[in-house]
């Protein structure tokens, strides 16, 4: 009676919610394993996944628990869905259709090193190299903090000024840091490189959202273009003061 009362009167609210959701220009999307005790044509207690996406400080959504982690199931469920898809390095994304843009995770990337840290004897975790790439992580959180109660134009202003920096240097870091492939602090940096195109989006979401607020016309007259490139944009940023550049040796490009 429990699933037939969930499949008459929670299934028409669960529907009402996923169609809301795919309006949202802006989601947040993750994979679980889980078990499940009766799946058809599964054993009892085969694992599965719980796909879960909510919007930007916003209520998860669960999808249904499904029996593999193959990309269909994301496409299938954002079907209808155009926007930007904050998730983590599963390939799986990648492969949504192009409208779908994913935007890396730092928080994922934080955690592979504090994994490297963690990996080590208690007495050598003091002088990790992975608490570098820690650190960099930690500052761009701690200016996120900083410019949460500013305005959005500041908001995008600040983050080219101050964060674009840090992550160039994290770039930088880890290009010259060796560590072997294997080890966690190897995977720490092999994930960031990978991950690297979609990491640095977060600059990117920033100026769409921007555009949104602001007219194009006001873009124009600062000298900031953009460029259809595959599943996402490429945004040049001229030096501070330079007009109708397309660039410079302190310009910014995404």
């Amino acid at each position: 009676w429990i699933l037939q009362a969930s499949d008459t009167w929670l299934r028409p609210v669960y529907d009402a919610l996923h169609r809301k959701l795919c309006r949202e220009t802006v989601l947040h999307g993750d994979e679980t394993t889980l078990q499940v005790l009766k799946l058809e044509g599964r054993t009892a207690r085969s694992k599965c996944y719980m796909w879960l996406y909510h919007i930007s400080g916003g209520r998860e959504v669960p999808h249904c628990a499904v029996p593999t982690q193959k990309a269909e199931n994301a496409a299938a469920f954002l079907e209808g869905f155009s926007g930007w898809l904050h998730a983590d390095g599963y390939a799986g994304y990648h492969r949504l259709p192009e409208n779908i843009r994913v935007v890396g995770c730092w928080a994922h990337l934080r955690r592979k090193f504090d994994e490297a840290v963690k990996s080590l004897p208690q007495k050598d975790q003091a002088n990790a190299a992975a608490l570098q790439g820690q650190a960099y992580c930690s500052r761009l959180f701690s200016i996120e903090q900083e410019l949460a109660e500013l305005p959005p134009e500041e908001q995008y202003t600040q983050r080219l000024e101050r964060s674009k920096p840090v992550m160039d240097a994290l770039l930088a870091w880890a290009e010259t840091t060796n560590a072997a492939p294997k080890s966690a602090l190897g995977k720490a940096i092999y994930y960031l490189k990978e991950q690297w195109p979609y990491l640095i989006r977060v600059l990117v979401t920033a100026y769409e959202f921007y555009r949104e607020i602001f007219p194009v016309g006001s873009f124009e007259r600062k000298g900031v273009y953009e460029d259809q490139k595959g599943n996402g944009i490429a945004v040049t940023i001229p030096p501070k003061g330079t007009k109708g550049s397309k660039g410079g040796e302190n310009g910014i490009t995404l």
